[in-house]
């Protein structure tokens, strides 16, 4: 098991106006059992038939990080996949933070100001460095989300995605994107691809495909659930396929949504949630990813802290929250140091 991490105040960032993650209110839809069911979620026992398979205690590969605010101050704080801080950064601008993100191959945090519209690029000396749009492509505008895929970070706004390099001096535009509204998650599809999901104009989720060679887009999920409430986050889920979680902590494959089956594959258990948090549902969740490796879900919740989660809903505490300290955002990488054998 991974051990329970309890966070301390360390580096801080001066005069924040926090980000708004924009998810809507919690509803019993979210829930596994909906509006007025009942669900059993335990795992299988020695005296059950229940065939269903044993999940082993496998090793993690997921590093995380969190930007939590204490005091009218905000901090960024890099964890490996054990669960031990191995970076840290603060900066005393007045920000509007925006989603935050980290390169383990640069050692490179990345915070990206939506007030000022700049993006913060700290090194692991923790010196940061104010990064420009580039002058011939526009604003960029509102930033929603951010990913690194192989030390390019890629941001997503209401219209188009950019990118970083590390040997460059500016952020770049890669290709615009039609018919979004609100980009609620960018993340990794497949070589050269990026999946945006869309809270769209009918309240109602898409997922777009974004080809990087080419800045084209796609709409490849199109209303693919009834409702946002389960879109909360999106990122690539088992078998590589594009997933979604709940503000409440459900896990379901876009795939299955779009087909109709409304059932989360994996929700918190409420005994868990009740023993672990004194609560009856877990809620305030931002960012959501699957660590192949140990075969588990890992969620970012706003309200409680950081969790992994088995398919039966079995909770472990990564990291909680101290008195008066309040997550903002999370961010997930594969930590390249994990030894799978």
């Amino acid at each position: 098991m991974r051990p329970l991490m309890i966070l301390a105040p360390t580096l801080l960032l001066a005069g924040c106006n926090l980000f708004q993650s924009g998810l809507i209110t919690q509803t019993c839809e979210d829930l596994p059992a909906g509006c007025d069911g009942t669900i059993d979620t335990d795992p299988p026992t020695d005296d059950t038939d229940d065939t269903a398979p044993y999940i082993p205690d496998n090793p993690f590969t997921t590093g995380t990080v969190v930007a939590s605010a204490r005091d009218g101050e905000l901090q960024m704080r890099v964890f490996d996949r054990d669960g031990e801080l191995i970076q840290g950064a603060s900066l005393s601008a007045d920000a509007v933070a925006g989603p935050v993100a980290y390169d383990p191959a640069t050692s490179r945090l990345f915070l990206w100001d939506n007030g000022a519209s700049q993006l913060f690029v700290i090194g692991a000396d923790g010196e940061p460095t104010q990064v420009p749009p580039s002058t011939t492509d526009g604003d960029v505008g509102m930033v929603f989300d951010a990913q690194v895929i192989e030390t390019a970070l890629y941001v997503s706004t209401a219209n188009a995605v950019w990118v970083y390099q590390p040997d460059t001096s500016n952020l770049r535009k890669v290709g615009t994107v039609t018919g979004m509204v609100q980009v609620q998650s960018l993340f990794e599809a497949f070589d050269d691809n990026l999946f945006l999901l869309n809270w769209g104009s009918d309240d109602t989720p898409d997922l777009y495909r974004f080809t990087i060679s080419t800045g084209e887009s796609r709409l490849s999920y199109e209303a693919f659930d009834d409702s946002l409430g389960r879109s909360a986050s999106g990122f690539q889920g088992p078998v590589a396929k594009p997933w979604v979680c709940s503000s409440v902590g459900g896990f379901y494959a876009v795939e299955d949504l779009q087909g109709g089956d409304r059932a989360p594959s994996a929700f918190p258990d409420a005994d868990d949630i009740s023993d672990l948090l004194g609560v009856t549902v877990l809620s305030g969740v931002t960012d959501c990813e699957w660590d192949d490796n140990a075969e588990r879900y890992l969620l970012h919740s706003k309200d409680h802290g950081v969790f992994t989660m088995d398919e039966w809903g079995r909770l472990e505490v990564l990291i909680t929250p101290e008195a008066n300290e309040g997550f903002v955002r999370g961010y997930f990488f594969d930590d390249p140091d994990t030894d799978t054998e």
